[in-house]
């Protein structure tokens, strides 16, 4: 799993230098506009039932959650696409996302392929197929390069950037379905409607309870960039982006390839105690520590002269950015993989308390920053302490999920 999201992030990453050099920072902003986006609404399309896929223990219930996924996936963002074409203009001024106005009609697109891709991952997850989602990871990044840079050479703009980004996000879908489809064929024929009416009843703290939850999640992580953008302009997100686009969103994806493997051990330590779960938590919490140090460390202390060296002086600032969010990043990475901690012991509650409380800390940091005048070097480092400061609270609060349940059970 990690090997393949290191390996597709390796392609990404060769070549940015030249995206860099093709695209500007107020492009790459757009891109960020529209990854905020699609990233928020993106948890919510399938309405979370895929993360209940693991978890029946029978294959005929599950199979059932996968449908159930994949036609709520369709259904949400078919709505969306009708209301974008009548009411597009209204929706781009309401939302604050002029940046993205041209390429309103890309969101619900993107939208299906993440639900598409979410639910048949979790397909994969629950049968163990992780040699398979290590190459969606491959799959993904390399076609999302190999459009970006094609784009950019022959019609450079954003648009170039957001169908790569596109792709990435849904890329490896088919061979998924295949696996998954091609092992159920008997059971899909004997399936119903009502057997998924049945599972979306069984499950219904996930879209109650989880979605809304992982709606303010996405929110807490994907709305920077856009308050950025109306704040202090595209530019600022742009080189943002960028920040996040080399160590932010690798680190991330890293960390929930392992988080998902984490999950799959997790669901079934969960009847063995208190001492395995803590066990579990805290060992794979001190793994990721050490994994996550030294990339931190050394863009943090070098990040201004990496950035400029690699990707052209027009991009130092972004180095800049890196520094200052370094804390911020290490501990990120350390608490993304173990985020599903209350989701497996059904405590989406304090979930969604907890995904309250970081949107709000983020919104007042840059709401304040902006509100003070503050340049947007301080609006990135007040946007980074309010980001720990959550991340250390979910942790906390998810060893203490851990210890109370074991002393219950």
């Amino acid at each position: 799993m990690a090997s393949g999201s290191a390996v597709g992030y390796g392609v990404a990453f060769a070549a940015t230098p030249l995206l860099t050099r093709i695209y500007s920072p107020e492009e790459f902003g757009a891109l960020a506009v529209y990854m905020s986006v699609v990233g928020m609404l993106g948890n919510v399309v399938t309405l979370r039932y895929p993360l209940a896929i693991p978890l029946p223990e029978d294959d005929d219930s599950a199979l059932s959650l996968l449908l159930l996924s994949l036609g709520i996936a369709f259904i949400i963002s078919l709505i969306l696409f009708i209301a974008q074409f009548f009411w597009g203009e209204e929706i781009v001024r309401a939302a604050g996302i002029e940046a993205i106005a041209s390429y309103l009609w890309l969101v619900p697109v993107g939208l299906l392929g993440i639900g598409t891709y979410q639910s048949l991952n979790y397909w994969a997850v629950r049968t163990s197929d992780f040699g398979p989602i290590s190459q969606t990871k491959i799959i993904q990044s390399v076609g999302m390069v190999i459009i970006q840079l094609t784009f950019g050479f022959f019609n450079p703009g954003a648009f170039g950037l957001i169908v790569g980004d596109v792709f990435g996000r849904v890329g490896g879908s088919g061979s998924l379905a295949v696996r998954a489809f091609a092992r159920q064929r008997q059971s899909i024929h004997r399936m119903t409607f009502n057997d998924l009416i049945k599972s979306a009843i069984r499950y219904r703290r996930f879209p109650m309870i989880s979605a809304s939850s992982s709606l303010l999640n996405s929110a807490g992580l994907q709305i920077a960039p856009l308050l950025l953008a109306s704040f202090y302009g595209v530019k600022v997100a742009g080189l943002f982006a960028l920040s996040q686009r080399i160590i932010g969103i690798p680190m991330v994806l890293f960390g929930q390839a392992i988080g998902q493997v984490f999950y799959g051990e997790f669901a079934k330590k969960k009847y063995e105690g208190q001492v395995v779960m803590r066990g579990l938590y805290l060992g794979m919490a001190k793994k990721l520590a050490i994994y996550g140090a030294i990339p931190v460390l050394v863009l943090g202390l070098w990040g201004p002269d990496v950035f400029g060296l690699i990707f052209g002086n027009a991009w130092r600032d972004a180095g800049i950015y890196t520094q200052t969010l370094a804390a911020m990043f290490l501990i990120q990475f350390v608490v993304v993989p173990l985020s599903q901690t209350l989701t497996i012991l059904e405590k989406q509650v304090v979930q969604f308390i907890w995904d309250a409380l970081r949107l709000l800390l983020v919104i007042a940091a840059l709401y304040g920053a902006s509100f003070l005048k503050l340049s947007p070097l301080t609006a990135i480092l007040l946007y980074g302490i309010s980001m720990f400061l959550s991340y250390a609270m979910l942790f906390l609060l998810s060893l203490k999920v851990i210890e109370t349940t074991g002393a219950q059970g």
